[in-house]
């Protein structure tokens, strides 16, 4: 409020008048639905100096927090009456909240929630360099087509040891590059990301197939 212009002195008594607010009906039937529903009293509690600044709020509104994560609050809502009003012109209840995608993700992390995923990909297909791009895509799809499950990375302007990482980071077990040294000579270097080793193969899919499914010789 201060920044607004308004003097200290008045901002703190708006701020102690906030403070002292109690909970009205609306708001007092909600805690009694909760209670009566079997929810914890120490899942919600009334806080006066909660605030929206978007147009469309009214009526109670929420947050929602998770103890274990500081970042701010993981979701929120309100009512919605006057904007489904505005936008239809007919007076309809409703309400409803919105949760943060990535505030979630890192609250069930910072929970120790998250669960470890295993890549079901096989083999990544880098990119060595951007005129390669689409050579990566033929032989990625010829990989598929032979039951590899096989990703390609998106970025070809991405530089090959952050490719490299970025397999080691999503755990895929192996990697291809196809550089114009490869090219030239009809090969592929495919490279063990668990044991750090690299092999020159034949570019022929049944070679490689082996080679990454543990059956060659």
């Amino acid at each position: 409020m201060v920044n607004k212009g308004i003097e200290k002195n008045q901002a703190q008594k708006y701020l102690d008048q906030v403070k002292a607010l109690q909970p009205n009906q609306e708001l007092i039937d909600i805690f009694e639905y909760l209670e009566k529903s079997g929810f914890d009293k120490n899942w919600y509690q009334f806080e006066p100096t909660l605030a929206r600044s978007f147009s469309y709020s009214q009526g109670p509104i929420w947050e929602i927090v998770i103890p274990e994560y500081s970042a701010g609050s993981v979701g929120g809502g309100e009512r919605y009456d006057g904007l489904i009003e505005k936008i239809t012109g007919r007076k309809l209840a409703g309400t409803g909240i919105g949760i943060g995608f990535d505030r979630t993700l890192e609250a069930l992390e910072a929970c120790g929630l998250l669960p470890n995923f295993e890549s079901i990909t096989k083999i990544l297909v880098t990119v060595f360099s951007p005129d390669l791009f689409n050579t990566s895509i033929e032989i990625a799809n010829k990989l598929r087509a032979s039951g590899i499950n096989t990703q390609v990375y998106p970025d070809p302007q991405v530089k090959l040891d952050k490719q490299l990482k970025y397999a080691d980071k999503k755990q895929i077990p192996y990697v291809l590059i196809l550089g114009p040294e490869e090219l030239s000579t009809n090969t592929v270097v495919v490279k063990d990301m668990l044991t750090k080793t690299q092999v020159k193969l034949s570019n022929d899919i049944t070679i490689i197939d082996e080679y990454v499914s543990g059956t060659v010789n």
